[in-house]
Parts: structure tokens; sequence; C-alpha cells
């Protein structure tokens, strides 16, 4: 388990959070549920790669330059999407990119 799903793990579902990407996106969600996932190639493909994400509800745009995302839905948040910080609503950091 990479070092961005060892922080979150650390928190109830239903957490609320804060995240920042460097994308201009930034978000308070819910901490919904954390799972296995991958890349979407087949096993047997080379690059196949297995890791832990975290599904979290968008509670609130805060900033989002693209417009991609909407309230209510979930984002997929991992190593594959890591963002470069993660805050408690009360602003305390919980993980930033090294």
């Amino acid at each position: 388990m990479d070092e961005l799903m060892k922080q979150l793990c650390k928190y109830p579902n239903r957490t609320n959070i804060i995240m920042v990407w460097d994308t201009g996106l930034c978000i308070e969600g819910i901490i919904d549920t954390i799972y296995e996932s991958d890349n979407g190639l087949e096993e047997n493909e080379e690059g196949y790669k297995e890791f832990y994400a975290c599904a979290v509800e968008v509670v609130s745009i805060i900033t989002d330059s693209d417009g991609k995302v909407e309230v209510g839905n979930l984002i997929e948040v991992s190593m594959e999407n890591c963002p470069l910080s993660v805050k408690l609503k009360d602003g305390s950091e919980i993980w930033k990119q090294p």
C-alpha cells in the first residue's frame, strides 16, 4: 500500500476532506471506501498494475478549471490520480505529495 492510501486508511468512511490537484481542481469530499483497483489492462498484458484506491464522494467543488467534476459523483483517488495535498476540513494536512 502506498503512502497516500496509508494516510487515508487512518480515517473512517464519511470523513470530510479537502483535496487539491495540479490541474487546479480542488474539492471538498467524503471518504467513501478504499479498495483494490488496476489500470484497466489485462493481468497478462505488459504494463499491468494493481494498486489501492479510495472512492471520494464530491460534496462541493472549490475550483475546477476543466468542468468535468460534478457534486455527488465519486472520484477514484490513487497514485494514478494523485492529488497534491489532502487536508481535513479543519485545515489539518494529512498528506502532501513529496
